[in-house]
């Protein structure tokens, strides 16, 4: 009987181990997830998010890292969630710039869930200061990227995916001025899927101490919650964490966000988190 350990990767291709193929012990840089990031898997998705966030306040309820709440007049401290069947949604800018023939981002693309928690990708061009209709079942902004820019090649001014109901009210997701991609981390997966989370950094910049705390609305087991349960937390003040691995599945339906509770006011923040998204 051979003493070779063989074993299946992701995709059930059998390996046997070797010094050229050792057996994979890490989620975040195996052969098998390189496979997925280059799309060579059929159902499996790289799903990498990041997001920042800038003058944080000491709050009991803590802070989502993004930075919506800058343009939201409710001034939204954690993000607001839209309606599970779906909402009308708009796009404004604040730099006419940022229109269809202007110098900043002239159209972008918006991946979200439709009413039926499916996924969906439009591309929509900017009209400026004019706010643009969006579709009306809108259940949850994925994210939000510049698909066709001016010749500044980044946005003019912030620009803000709202609920058309609140005016310009609860803000649900933004690319920043000078940037052309969202940097909101939250993620909610779509129908049909779960989603692995394997991984996750944050850093603080301005020498305040501040908790920062990967969650998600999903028990240890993998099944919906109602309640955004902590992942995995950190510690740190004018520095790093470097790269932090962790486990945990969130099914269909389930959000993954980054909160922060900072110990003094004017922290500043930059996280991301990666994973795997399935189809089941």
């Amino acid at each position: 009987m051979s003493d070779d350990i063989i074993y299946k990767d992701s995709t059930g291709t059998v390996r046997t181990v070797s010094t050229a193929n050792p057996l994979p012990v890490s989620d975040t840089n195996s052969e098998d997830n390189l496979d997925v990031i280059l799309g060579n898997v059929s159902g499996k998705r790289y799903i990498n998010k990041m997001g920042e966030r800038e003058s944080m306040v000491v709050a009991a309820a803590g802070e989502d890292i993004w930075r919506g709440n800058e343009l939201s007049p409710a001034g939204d401290q954690l993000i607001p969630t839209p309606s599970d069947s779906g909402e009308q949604m708009s796009l404004v800018s604040e730099s006419g710039n940022d229109s269809a023939a202007g110098t900043g981002v002239q159209e972008v693309t918006i991946e979200y869930l439709d009413g039926s928690g499916n996924e969906v990708t439009m591309a929509y061009e900017t009209n400026g200061t004019t706010a643009v209709a969006l579709a009306s079942d809108i259940s949850f902004i994925n994210d939000m990227y510049a698909s066709r820019t001016g010749s500044n090649g980044v946005s003019a001014d912030h620009i803000k995916i709202y609920k058309t109901a609140t005016g310009t009210g609860h803000v649900y997701d933004m690319i920043a001025q000078g940037g052309n991609k969202s940097l909101v981390p939250h993620f909610k997966v779509p129908t049909g899927h779960c989603l692995a989370v394997l991984g996750w950094h944050a850093e603080e910049a301005q020498d305040k101490r501040i908790n920062i705390r990967l969650r998600a609305t999903a028990t240890p087991s993998g099944d919906v919650n109602p309640a955004y349960l902590f992942i995995d937390p950190a510690y740190i003040r004018k520095g790093s964490t470097g790269p932090l691995t962790v486990h945990r599945k969130v099914p269909a339906g389930g959000i993954v966000k980054v909160s922060g509770w900072c110990d003094q006011n004017a922290s500043e923040c930059s996280v991301g988190w990666h994973g795997i998204l399935v189809e089941e």
